[in-house]
């Protein structure tokens, strides 16, 4: 039995058609055979009967031959009979083997699709912490900054009471 090739959905389809073609060949050979058999057969018995004898050892090798024919026919038959079978096994082994393929690359493919949603899941998570991070930075440093303005106003104002002061002695001496 021939060995085929596997490709992403079963066997090679040329790989099959081509042992499939020379399946065909070789049983319509067979069949063509046969048929010149039988032709051959209906002519050696038409032979036979119009060129009845009495002689014996003739007749015996007439009929020896019809013999070794129908046996031929015979045997034909079988192998044709097993080049079909033969045709179907191989057909439904690259049918049930192309289903198997299908199956698997269809799990594959849910496999990856499931893994990318994962990952898009935990980007997504990765990004909205971070965006928390950020916005919890800008609050403290708004925070900090809005507490160093309120120092430096008090500053400023104690800076100017301070001069407020120093005018009042000033003046007062």
């Amino acid at each position: 039995m021939d060995k085929f090739t596997k490709k992403l959905y079963g066997y090679d389809p040329k790989q099959v058609k081509s042992y499939l073609d020379n399946i065909t060949s070789q049983v319509e050979n067979m069949v063509t055979q046969l048929k010149k058999k039988d032709e051959e057969i209906v002519r050696l018995k038409n032979h036979m009967m119009n060129n009845i004898t009495t002689s014996e050892e003739k007749m015996k090798e007439l009929k020896d031959k019809i013999e070794y024919y129908e046996r031929l026919e015979n045997t034909f038959n079988r192998a044709i009979l097993i080049a079909q079978d033969t045709g179907d096994q191989i057909k439904e082994m690259a049918k049930k083997e192309s289903e198997h393929l299908i199956a698997e690359a269809k799990n594959n493919a849910d496999r990856i699709v499931n893994s990318a949603l994962n990952k898009a899941d935990r980007t997504i998570m990765s990004a909205e912490r971070l965006n928390r991070s950020v916005q919890r930075y800008k609050e403290r440093f708004k925070t900090i900054a809005i507490n160093q303005i309120r120092e430096i106003e008090e500053i400023e104002i104690l800076e100017i009471e301070d001069r407020d002061d120093d005018n009042i002695t000033v003046s007062a001496s």
